[in-house]
């Protein structure tokens, strides 16, 4: 018995260590390249619009806005942080760093010293994740990669300790605890009294099902035909059912429709594998259903065995609702770096910024009356402000002359589709993925003649075909320096008849059908937030 505990106890926990560690590892390597990104971008911006010629204005503006935006940021875990740093000679120089060291009481490391490897690898132009010591001399684990418009290396990483910590914990109490059986076993097998070594090891089924029932996680175990034969205390307060109203039940009863569907396959299969154990991934995998009938996602590992030639599958699963809040709000924080740095570009012609917004809410309401998802019209709600962002790169002489362009003019401005791609270009972001498509293909248009590829029909990515019009719409309502504005009617009439320069050709027609089902909303956007600081 002491064997069987420890041997599923140690799986469990090397399985949910890997996982997690994977997760991290996942996570730094997200954050990193994000930050990694943005930086470059801002980099790109202060060099390009830097009064002096001169490298270092634009880097120290740059570093200024990166000391500034990180002031108060408190790192994430209890050891967490970001650090950059340059390469001075065959010095390492930090310039910044969150939480063990204030800046300038730290001197600067030798390439030759043992300690910061995972920032000396990003000094050396390379990106990834790695197991190291740090500036600190403690090991952690690190993503870092190298920003090369500044030709600085940042890494963003967490103590190993930290990492392991629970698990140690928890390896320690199972240890004890299969020690403690292991030495009473033995010294009932020593006495040879069978009834008292009954009686004890009754005892401990008790201790092990007290033990089951205070675990925090839902504890199940299921047999083949996938009717629940153990439900803890903690699959009772996770799914509101009581113990003898789960018992006997199917599976599907703490599970979503969408998920019940394919999950007993799932499992079935998982039964015929030659694994022993499988981690269910928690990215729309494994969704729980309370008794009230509200859903929560979930992740779980899976084990199986089998006793006297009947197969039993026993679930540790828990409710990552939080986390997962605590992660959209991460990258709503992301989202909002984001928005903050094209609100930069698109303040070159527009100086109150409510341009910005009222995309955003044209955008996402199209998005709805055209049935998309939430996902779809949280995603372009955010990724639809970054449509101009490749104004950065538009001399100010041609992006606000007022009356037309020359055609070498028009064709300078037209790249700012292009460069607003390349911006976003290459990153795991939703966000900026979809960003990334409607700042390329937002001017394309419905019979082929936009830019910059004048691509036709659906090979223009929905997103951009939404953006397309949304973005036409406010321009006829706002004056620009080579036009007056255009009241709600007459923005109408010219979507949908044409004044020789918009046509209704341009538009997919789904979307136009859309847009004329939420005209009078798209008005009350603009009349709310005319003036809106974004």
């Amino acid at each position: 018995m002491a064997v069987i505990t420890i041997a599923i106890a140690t799986a469990s926990i090397t399985l949910l260590y890997n996982t997690a560690l994977g997760v991290q590892q996942e996570r730094l390597i997200e954050t990193v390249e994000s930050q990694a990104k943005l930086i470059e971008a801002v980099a790109r911006f202060d060099k390009m619009h830097s009064h002096d010629t001169s490298l270092g204005e634009s880097f120290d503006a740059t570093l200024s806005q990166i000391r500034e935006a990180h002031k108060n940021f408190k790192g994430f875990g209890e050891t967490g942080e970001f650090t950059l740093a340059k390469l001075v000679g065959n010095e390492i120089t930090f310039l910044l760093n969150h939480r063990h060291h204030n800046i300038q009481e730290r001197g600067p490391l030798t390439l030759d010293e043992a300690d910061a490897e995972p920032m000396r690898r990003a000094l050396e132009g390379k990106s990834g994740i790695m197991q190291g010591r740090d500036y600190r001399g403690e090991r952690v684990l690190a993503a870092y990669a190298c920003v090369k418009e500044l030709s600085v290396g940042i890494v963003a990483k967490i103590d190993m300790s930290e990492v392991q910590a629970p698990f140690i914990k928890t390896g320690l109490t199972v240890a004890g605890f299969a020690a403690c059986l292991i030495l009473i076993g033995s010294w009932l097998f020593a006495s040879k009294i069978t009834w008292p070594m009954i009686k004890k090891l009754e005892k401990s089924k008790s201790v092990i099902s007290s033990i089951l029932e205070s675990a925090g996680e839902a504890i199940i175990s299921i047999d083949e035909s996938q009717r629940i034969r153990l439900f803890n205390k903690g699959a009772e307060e996770i799914f509101g059912f009581r113990q003898n109203e789960a018992i006997g039940q199917p599976l599907e009863m703490l599970l979503t429709p969408e998920c019940s569907a394919n999950h007993h396959g799932k499992v079935a299969n998982f039964g015929s594998a030659s694994t022993r154990a499988r981690y269910m991934a928690t990215r729309g995998e494994v969704w729980g259903q309370r008794k009230d009938g509200s859903t929560f996602p979930a992740e779980a590992s899976i084990s199986k065995f089998e006793l006297n030639g009947k197969r039993t599958y026993t679930a540790v699963l828990r409710d990552i609702s939080e986390r997962k809040k605590a992660e959209k709000d991460l990258e709503h924080s992301f989202v909002e770096s984001i928005y903050t740095l094209m609100r930069a570009a698109e303040y070159r012609d527009d100086e109150t910024g409510a341009h910005v917004k009222r995309i955003c809410y044209y955008t996402k309401l199209l998005a709805e009356k055209l049935g998309q998802s939430d996902e779809f019209c949280d995603l372009i709600f955010y990724a639809s402000a970054m449509h101009d962002i490749g104004k950065i790169g538009t001399p100010d002489h041609i992006l606000l002359k007022p009356g037309g362009f020359t055609s070498e003019e028009w064709e300078v401005m037209k790249t700012h589709a292009a460069v607003g791609a390349q911006i976003m270009s290459g990153n795991s972001s939703p966000y900026l993925q979809m960003g990334e498509q409607i700042a390329l293909a937002h001017h394309e248009r419905w019979d082929g003649s936009g830019y910059p590829f004048g691509l036709k029909g659906e090979a223009i990515p929905l997103p951009a075909r939404i953006m397309q019009l949304a973005d036409i719409y406010d321009a006829l309502r706002s004056k620009r320096p080579y036009k007056e504005a255009f009241d709600h009617a007459q923005t109408i009439e010219i979507i949908t008849k044409g004044d020789g320069r918009t046509e209704p050709s341009h538009f997919d027609p789904a979307v136009l059908a859309a847009f004329m089902s939420c005209a009078d909303s798209m008005n009350e956007i603009f009349e709310e937030r005319r003036g809106f600081e974004g």
